[in-house]
């Protein structure tokens, strides 16, 4: 069974008179749909003049009364209305299916987020693990000795390190809640960037290691 947008043949119920649609009556009703909601027979029929008089075709009629004919003979408006639907039916689809696709590659980045947190805190647990604290003695203003146990490894890098692997585990965590629509209170990718570039400095490592995640992330939504 042909879809109403489709050239009618003899017999078709939506060819009211008269034989089939012809190829020209055709190639004017595919016009006339693709002008959107605001379909317009006398619209047409001006566009049609407006080509011939800058020489760009050699469109199907100039006429709005051969158009009006068309119209009615071949429930125009009728099929225009099904092709409006069909096409947001078509727009519908590939929106749900890039909106899908997002989410699955919004869950995988976040997963390697996360796994990158947990590499650096495996990294982390192995360079503590062979550290040594040492002493060191000096002598007093009494002239007594004074022992200090130091460490290469001071607890304020031991805090800032806890810090940076919670912020990448949490941003990780996020992406994935996103991608499966859950809330969170991540707004915007600026934001995500903006951390990936806090962790880079805390971790004393180039941004571009944390910053690959988001730059692809961001790529995805043409940003």
């Amino acid at each position: 069974m042909l879809d109403p947008w489709e050239r009618q043949p003899k017999g078709s119920p939506l060819i009211l008179t008269g034989d089939g649609e012809s190829a020209k009556a055709h190639a004017a009703f595919m016009d006339y749909a693709r002008m959107g909601v605001a379909h317009s027979l006398r619209d047409l029929a001006a566009r049609y003049r407006q080509a011939v008089v800058n020489g760009q075709s050699t469109p199907p009629t100039t006429k709005w009364t051969t158009t009006s004919k068309w119209s009615h003979n071949h429930s125009w408006v009728a099929r225009a209305a099904a092709w409006d639907a069909e096409q947001e039916r078509l727009r519908a689809v590939a929106h749900r299916q890039a909106v899908e696709d997002l989410a699955r590659q919004d869950a995988e980045r976040g997963r390697s987020l996360v796994a990158m947190a947990e590499r650096i805190m495996e990294r982390a647990n192995q360079a503590l693990a062979v550290l040594r604290p040492f002493q060191q003695e000096f002598v007093d203003e009494h002239g007594g000795t004074v022992r200090v146990l130091k460490s290469d490894f001071t607890p304020g890098d031991v805090a800032n390190l806890g810090r940076a692997v919670a912020a990448l585990l949490k941003a990780g965590s996020d992406l994935q809640r996103l991608a499966l629509g859950e809330p969170t209170e991540i707004v915007g990718q600026r934001e995500l960037e903006v951390r990936a570039e806090a962790l880079a400095e805390e971790l004393g490592i180039p941004k571009e290691e944390i910053l690959v995640n988001f730059q692809e992330y961001r790529s995805r939504r043409g940003r």
